[in-house]
């Protein structure tokens, strides 16, 4: 799979997206690679799989909107932080909200060089999608998704925003 050799990686899951993030992570653990987990929730009754995630992550950062649990915040704060304080990924998988989704990729653009998706996944409509930054080929831009279908994304995702 795509996931093979991965030394590094970065999760980040948001609310019932970390119910499919958490097998990825565990398999991710189970081949060897380094997790780093970034799970966010509305609150804390609303956290899930918080000690499934423990299990198999070297580094957990649990995030609320409303500071109930964990950090007080969203799941890009923590990842920007460790980026710009230079943690390096071989891989970061964000699978949640849609609009998390954009601002995660907002978050690493300064940062990615290769952004790839999990090919067909991708339609624009969908809340809960997979989209991979990859960051193993400095020398290289190019996205697995077509530019239309990636253009789709985030015209999807700009029509969730409040203005």
């Amino acid at each position: 799979t795509h996931l093979d050799g991965l030394k590094k990686v970065c999760i980040v899951g948001g609310g019932v997206g970390c119910a499919i993030a958490m097998p990825i992570a565990e398999a991710l653990h189970e081949m060897g690679a380094d997790v780093t987990s970034i799970i966010g929730f509305r609150n804390k009754d609303l956290v899930i799989l918080e000690d499934e995630f423990r299990a198999c992550s070297d580094t957990l950062r649990i995030m609320s909107d409303d500071g109930s649990y964990g950090e007080h915040g969203n799941v890009t704060m923590p990842l920007k932080e460790m980026l710009e304080n230079g943690e390096k990924f071989d891989m970061i998988i964000t699978i949640g909200p849609l609009i998390m989704m954009k601002f995660v990729v907002a978050t690493t653009k300064p940062f990615v060089i290769q952004v790839c998706d999990d090919s067909h996944r991708v339609n624009g409509k969908s809340f809960m999608e997979m989209f991979c930054l990859n960051f193993s080929r400095p020398l290289k831009a190019t996205m697995d998704c077509s530019e239309e279908v990636y253009q789709q994304f985030l015209r999807a995702a700009d029509a969730l925003l409040v203005k």
